[in-house]
């Protein structure tokens, strides 16, 4: 409502640009010859109509063919790429988007408050914000808790997600137990002494007596062989 006497300005707004999404190719893989192929059949029509355009709208008219000749091309041509979807982590929750608007609206005021209150606002807000901070780190910890608790293979997606390329592994008993100062054989040994324990009562060989009677000697006529 308004008290002004005077009328309300209308003003209509037509626009002709539109916002297009276009699927994405794989055009590193080949079939670029069958694409030059499709694409050369019309390419010399629209050559001409683009040379015989003489105001905007047949320009736009022949550009507009254009596209959608190319488009139709690398549909017949290439294969589309999958597109992943951005979605949210799993440890967001409702609560979480609450409080964080809840901080984003603490600034605000903070920043719009006179010279004398905001100071004291500005303690708010940060008081908040750690707040938020400290329920954004459990959330996350809790789902990597549940993440990890869930792993069905010791080297799968857990181990992947936790160690990527960083650490192999092998390396696991010798990072745990070892020192990385040493010498690449002691690091090898250490490995394997972690990975295969020793028994509790060490064999010893040169006690061991066999009963069966030792081989005959090799003939002349075997050694031959």
């Amino acid at each position: 409502m308004s008290l002004s006497d005077h009328r309300y300005i209308e003003t209509t707004i037509a626009s002709t640009v539109a916002n297009q999404f276009y699927k994405r190719y794989k055009t590193r893989h080949g079939n670029h010859l069958r694409f030059l192929n499709i694409l050369g059949k019309e390419i010399f029509h629209l050559e001409k109509k683009i040379k015989a355009a003489r105001n905007l709208g047949e320009l736009n008219n022949a550009t507009i063919e254009l596209q959608t000749l190319i488009i139709n091309a690398c549909n017949k041509s290439f294969k589309i790429k999958k597109q992943l979807l951005i979605t949210k982590p799993n440890w967001w929750t409702e609560q979480l988007e609450i409080h964080r608007k809840k901080v984003r609206a603490l600034r605000r005021r903070a920043q719009r408050a006179p010279e004398i209150e905001r100071q004291a606002r500005y303690l708010v807000f940060k008081k908040e914000k750690a707040k938020y901070k400290r329920h954004i780190k459990q959330a996350r910890n809790m789902d990597w808790r549940k993440f990890c608790s869930a792993a069905s293979h010791p080297y799968g997606k857990q181990y992947k997600a936790a160690f990527r390329k960083s650490v192999f592994p092998s390396q696991i008993p010798y990072l745990m137990n070892g020192d990385p100062k040493r010498s690449l054989q002691e690091a090898a040994q250490n490995i394997l002494d972690q990975i295969f324990h020793s028994p509790a009562i060490p064999t010893n060989y040169n006690l061991t007596t066999s009963t069966q009677p030792p081989d005959p000697p090799f003939s002349p006529k075997k050694s031959r062989w």
